[in-house]
């Protein structure tokens, strides 16, 4: 019987460990889920302002494009409008390299938001994991607890057996 109520403590004592590194680990996806939620909010931020700014600058080299084949037609007329034309036609590309790296921008940060995601819902597997592993944990205990209440009951009912008969009967009280 000691045993069985040694078995019995120790399996209480492994579940509160169990419980105890779940609790840890709770807090822990939390923490990790709070610091997702802020990255993923900040990348999410990120990218509404590079694409808000990727649509300026293409906005705006759409407008230097105009320019310059307004520009490229006035040059027929006037030979004084080619220095203009070439300073567009730069000012143009420069656009047009400040959009393409805009695009990178918003590629790298839509592939950080999707990593992100990813650790989030890696972080949330292990907690179910865990929560799972606690749940076995309960029920072991549970069995084990149940098998040293039936052998205390057999221990009792083979004490009983043992007695002699005028041992088990109570003393009368005054």
């Amino acid at each position: 019987m000691a045993e069985v109520e040694e078995d019995n403590a120790a399996l209480q004592e492994e579940v509160g460990k169990l419980k105890g590194e779940l609790l840890q680990r709770e807090a822990a996806l939390a923490a990790v889920r709070t610091e997702c939620d802020k990255a993923i909010a900040a990348a999410a931020e990120q990218v509404a302002e590079a694409r808000t700014e990727a649509e300026k600058e293409r906005t705006s080299a759409l407008a230097t494009r105009d320019a310059l084949a307004v520009a490229n037609a006035r040059l027929e007329e006037m030979p004084a409008l080619r220095a203009e034309r070439d300073a567009t036609r730069r000012m143009a590309e420069a656009l047009e390299q400040q959009v393409a790296e805009q695009k990178t921008a918003l590629s790298k940060a839509e592939a950080e938001l999707a990593g992100l995601r990813e650790a989030l819902n890696a972080e949330r597997s292990a907690a179910a994991s865990a929560a799972q592993a606690a749940a076995v944990a309960g029920a072991e205990r549970d069995a084990a607890n149940r098998s040293a209440e039936e052998a205390r009951e057999r221990l009792a009912t083979l004490e009983g057996n043992a007695k002699p008969e005028s041992s088990t009967r109570p003393s009368p009280r005054k």
